[in-house]
């Protein structure tokens, strides 16, 4: 029986069978002895092994011998049957050696005969049959293997024992034989080199016994295994006394040869490239080179035209009137309603036309890069933000400088944003490229990898650092899309709210940084909240929103929504139920997204801004809602910190926190329209995140607190805040002890943060201010209509409310002024007082109550008259049921004649008695003078009641007198 290919592997044998008439043969007893049957005239194997043949196949020739041991002088007669092997009478040659003696040893071979192609494979058996002279018999068997197929050989792997291999080293060759009838061996290795351009670099080599080529390993780890497989067999590489001769090759060859016992044989070889040392990395050393460096820019952060169609171009972004942005306008599958519309190369904003700053000095950090030869080059990419993740990374046909990504002219073959990928890495000096992406450029670059996949992401790219991406979307994207909440310029004179809310309706780009599915799994914070008073909401909606399910409902209904243009801005408007879907589906893929393996990834995120928007609240108001924002310091202004900070840490990320309200508390920015502050727009321009990433491009690593605002944890959130909120027809302005002005400049139409850690903000129709509790403050509200104001003050820990004010409906003109200051925190603040009218008079003053509301008092006081037995005079008190009421009397007294030394005739008193709010009863009386000795006399004239700003009401007395007597 045939043994396994495990079996077959066993070195070469010559199949003998030896057979004795006596106690040791399975024969009967004779005195006539057969010693061996072989077959013979086979081919020895060629090459190291050296071996004759123990199988045979079609086309072979061999020889049958016996031999047998006679006592008898007369030869013994031998017959063979060979018929298994197709042959029917085969001849036998005469016996030897020499004559047949006494005794003796005598050959008889059969043969040769010739193995026919029909002849099937397996084992073939020749039966012998030895008669003596004494007429004894003996018979015995001889076995041999018909094998016609040939082995098999693949060579899988070439490995080396050392980076550099060179003669006197190992290679180590793994495979896999098999596909015989017969046991195979390896029985021949040949090794060629060869340079770059395929042409050898020395003959080829094959090795020898005396080369140190391990047949005999390579054998016996084919004899240990069940499958014919081989792994990482030695096998020494030669040197011939010159070392280098594989170091100089670029190819190195190997080629098996294996035979099988009837001499079959197959080739297998493999060609890998010779290991070399890689050569000395000039970037070793940290700052002494670094990678090229892509820039994506936020939404809004590329400039975009469309021709003028005069030979010229005009631009679009930033806008300068309200059409600018309808140009802009797109379809309701969120293709641009234009088929003209482009960037140009590298027109990113770099500053805005009111002075502020956005890109300008991260734009002069990577050319101060360049300039110094740390970077080869960088680029940073304008895009069409307008547009889908996938049509900005699939299309951007770059025409003459004019990169179109929508319309007509947008089809390519090498979309720009890879396309200049890949050309910064052919540059660099790296081979790779980091990658800087601001805001919605970090989703850009999140959809970037995937498309380009892990392998091709990690050959081009070393590290990616996200400035303050909405990695799951931010809240704000809501209010923005649903009222133009922050999109408007200039507070309406350039572009208005409702053409940006009517842009962002169809723009996918809205839909992108709306929170996800996963956005709500980790922030605890509706994202829209009802008043109790909205039961026809609350009904549709529940009393808050949570869910990605549920936001998605309420942002595609109809109930309660306006025209995005000519709607009233409060009231909501349908978002498109498409582009919705779409970005959702989108999230899906990008919220479980993390680095590519071999790609690091740095996340920052802006801290400290409180008006950075957390949801909105809707309240009722008249047959409509009003929405008021919710807001949170843990953010940038724009986008809340969990979304900046998405990617896990386990995936590979590293965290850090920009201390925004430190920065600007100690950093006031300086611009052509005055100081502002920095925010989500602006953070690429704080110098502890310019230098942070400077030194991350350039390989430096420094300490944490040479960066002083930036942080691996969450910034300490333990200060007392101040949060100012007015819902009415006035301005609201605070100013510091130094005239520093934070509202809304009279001048220039333009929000200026002069103050050091304060900010403003409008939605809908309230305002916001936001101070820290710990600077003196005066705040002023200036009347434009009539109407009523409430004015609240709130005090925060972190995001914690923990006392607060309300000043609520107290009436306003437009000649209104209101002020009131503050120490520092909410405990220290001044009453309100109130010049209805700007005369520069003091009409109402109302104390705050801490916690509790304060209305405006409209009661006058009472005025009691009463008579004091002290001076001997009547005298006046003044009550009031809502505080204090003061009381002052003036008198006219008659003119003095000549001479005359006390006052004659009548005096004329007015007795005012003051409420905290301002209202007033004025009695007026007269009496003679002099006054008589022990008693006086009165007469009541008029009674006169004012309440705060409004005229009083006079009543007249006649025949009215009180007298009093007294001794």
């Amino acid at each position: 029986m045939l043994k396994t290919m495990r079996t077959r592997s066993v070195v070469s044998f010559i199949f003998t069978c030896i057979l004795a008439f006596g106690v040791s043969s399975p024969v009967v007893q004779a005195a006539s002895v057969i010693l061996k049957t072989s077959f013979g005239g086979l081919e020895t194997i060629p090459h190291t092994l050296l071996l004759p043949q123990t199988a045979t196949k079609a086309g072979d020739n061999p020889t049958f011998q016996v031999i047998v041991h006679s006592p008898y002088t007369y030869l013994p007669t031998v017959s063979v049957d060979l018929s298994q092997f197709g042959v029917a009478s085969p001849t036998t040659t005469p016996a030897g050696p020499g004559s047949p003696n006494y005794n003796s040893d005598s050959y008889y071979n059969f043969g040769p005969f010739s193995i026919g192609a029909d002849i099937t494979d397996g084992l073939k058996t020749a039966f012998v049959t030895v008669t003596d002279s004494a007429g004894d018999v003996a018979t015995t068997t001889a076995q041999i293997i018909v094998d016609n197929i040939k082995p098999t050989v693949v060579l899988s792997d070439i490995s080396f024992s050392t980076v550099s291999p060179r003669g006197g080293d190992y290679m180590y060759l793994s495979g896999k034989v098999g596909g015989t009838g017969s046991v195979a061996r390896v029985s021949q290795i040949t090794m060629s080199l060869t340079d770059e351009s395929g042409r050898p670099v020395m003959s080829s080599v094959t090795g020898g016994s005396t080369m140190g080529y391990n047949y005999a390993g390579f054998n016996e780890e084919l004899s240990a295994s069940t499958d014919g497989s081989f792994s990482r067999v030695p096998v020494q590489l030669v040197d011939f006394g010159d070392t280098e001769w594989i170091p100089r090759a670029t190819n190195f060859a190997v080629e098996l040869v294996v035979y099988d016992e009837a001499a079959n044989f197959s080739n297998g070889s493999l060609t890998v490239l010779v290991p070399k040392p890689p050569p000395p990395d000039p970037c070793a050393e940290p700052g002494a080179c670094a990678s090229n460096v892509l820039f994506l820019p936020g939404i809004e952060g590329s400039r975009l035209y469309r021709p003028d169609y005069n030979g010229g171009t005009d631009q679009l972004w930033e806008p300068n009137i309200d059409g600018d942005v309808q140009d802009l306008y797109m379809n309701a599958d969120g293709s641009s309603t234009r088929f003209d519309v482009y960037a140009k190369e590298r027109d990113v904003i770099d500053e805005l036309p009111n002075g502020w700053n956005i890109y300008k000095s991260f734009i002069a950090e990577m050319n101060e890069l360049e300039s110094a030869g740390i970077i080869n080059d960088w680029e940073p990419i304008a895009y069409d933000w307008r547009l889908s993740l996938d049509d900005i990374l699939n299309y951007g046909n770059d025409v003459q400088g004019r990169i179109y990504y929508s319309g007509d002219l947008r089809a390519t073959s090498t979309p720009y944003v890879i396309q200049e990928l890949k050309h910064l890495a052919g540059t660099s000096k790296t081979g790779k490229v980091t990658i800087v992406a601001h805001s919605n450029g970090g989703l850009l670059v999140k959809r970037l990898t995937e498309l380009l996949g892990p392998a091709e992401s990690a050959r081009l790219i070393d590290k990616m650092i996200f400035v303050a991406v909405p990695q799951v979307g931010t809240p704000m994207a809501i209010s923005a899309g649903l009222h133009g909440y922050k999109q408007d310029h200039v507070f309406g004179l350039v572009t208005s709210k409702s053409t940006a809310r009517t842009f962002a309706q169809n723009s996918p780009m809205e839909y992108h940084l709306l929170p996800s599915a996963q956005y709500f799994t980790y922030v605890d914070d509706p994202v829209v909240t009802f008043d109790a008073p909205l039961t026809d909401w609350i009904s549709r909606y529940g009393s808050v929103i949570h869910s990605q399910s549920s936001l998605h409902q309420f942002l595609i209904d109809t109930f309660g929504r306006v025209d995005p243009q000519t709607g009233d801005i409060n009231q909501p408007i349908q978002f498109n139920n498409l582009l919705l879907t779409n970005a959702e589906t989108l999230h899906a893929s990008l919220d479980n997204w993390t680095p590519p393996a071999g790609i690091s990834l740095i996340q920052i995120a802006g801290w400290g801004v409180p008006k950075t928007v957390s949801g909105i609240t809707y309240k009722k108001k008249d047959a409509g809602v009003q929405p008021e924002a919710n807001f949170t310091v843990d953010g940038d202004g724009t986008v809340v910190v969990p979304s900046a900070l998405w990617t896990s840490t386990s995936a590979g990320a590293t965290n850090y926190w920009m201390n925004l309200r430190a920065y600007n508390s100690d950093h006031p920015f300086l611009s052509s329209f005055g100081p502002t502050v920095f925010n989500h727009s602006r953070i690429l321009e704080t110098d502890a995140v310019l230098n942070f990433i400077y030194d991350q491009i350039n390989d430096v690593t420094k300490s944490l607190s040479d960066y002083v605002y930036l942080s691996t944890n969450a910034p300490a959130n333990s200060d007392k805040r101040l949060r100012y909120a007015l819902h009415s027809p006035l301005t609201l302005n605070l100013y510091d002890n130094e005239g520093r002005h934070t509202g809304v400049s009279t001048s220039t139409g333009q929000v200026e943060e002069q103050i050091p850690g304060t900010y403003y903000t409008e939605f809908g129709d309230v305002k916001y201010l936001f101070s820290d509790a710990s600077t003196p403050a005066h705040v002023f509200m200036n009347g434009y209509a009539d109407g009523t104001f409430t004015f609240n003050v709130d005090q925060y820990i972190g995001d914690a409310l923990t006392a607060s004010t309300t000043f609520k409906d107290i009436p306003t003109s437009p000649s209104t002024i209101v002020a009131l200051n503050v120490e520092s925190d909410i405990s220290t603040l001044s009453p309100m007082q109130i010049d209805k009218n700007g005369d520069g008079i003091v009409d109402a003053t109302l104390a705050s109550k801490l916690n509790g509301t304060v209305t405006l008092d409209t009661t006058p006081p009472e005025l009691q008259m009463t008579f004091s037995t002290t001076t001997k005079s009547i005298s006046f008190i003044g009550t009031d049921d809502s505080g204090t009421a003061t009381v002052t009397a003036t008198t006219t007294y008659p003119a003095l004649k000549k001479k005359q030394k006390e006052y004659r005739g009548i005096a004329t008193t007015f007795v005012t008695a003051r409420d905290e709010s301002g209202n007033t009863t004025t009695l007026v009386y007269t009496e003679q003078l002099p006054s008589p000795s022990q008693r006086d006399t009165i007469t009541l004239k008029a009674l006169a009641y004012g309440s705060t700003g409004s005229p009083q009401a006079t009543t007249t007395f006649r025949n009215s007198s009180i007298a009093y007597k007294w001794r």
